[in-house]
């Protein structure tokens, strides 16, 4: 493609034709890398970035797609992903049977041990737990969280 036909400004910025021809080595050379990468180590050698200092990858990523469509370069394929909405799979176990139902008050079955959640097997048991008994199921969740399992010690 012709350097002249090529978008040469992009979210507030305009590239000289030596830029273009970094950006289009760097996406040529850096195989194995995704969109998201390419984007961030673009932002760095062009010294793109926001008032704030941080790195303008998503407009660097976007301007990268928008040259990859106008055929200047050609950008890695996008990974595949599990579709938006869809279920999470939770394998059930042997460790989240029902057991015989546990009725009173909760003094009757104290002390409760109250245990965050740390580790993978953990992390299956907490989801395995909720997708079965809650009734909504389980859901991965948006953002950090912290999770707890709690375990009746002894009836009296």
């Amino acid at each position: 493609m012709e350097l002249e036909t090529v978008p040469r400004g992009f979210a507030g910025r305009e590239f000289s034709a030596g830029e273009l021809e970094l950006i289009r080595e760097v996406v040529a050379s850096c195989v194995g890398l995704s969109r998201a990468e390419l984007a961030k180590t673009v932002c760095e050698l062009l010294g793109w970035r926001r008032g704030n200092g941080s790195l303008k990858g998503l407009e660097c990523r976007r301007y990268l797609e928008l040259l990859d469509r106008c055929g200047y370069l050609c950008l890695p394929a996008k990974r595949q992903r599990r579709p938006l909405g869809s279920a999470v799979r939770i394998p059930k176990t042997c460790q989240g049977e029902p057991e015989a139902a546990v009725l009173g008050s909760v003094e009757e079955f104290g002390p409760l041990v109250l245990q965050q959640v740390r580790d993978e097997q953990e992390r299956r048991l907490f989801r395995e737990l909720v997708g079965r008994y809650h009734y909504q199921g389980y859901a991965v969740a948006y953002g950090a969280q912290l999770s707890y399992l709690v375990f009746v010690s002894r009836p009296l």
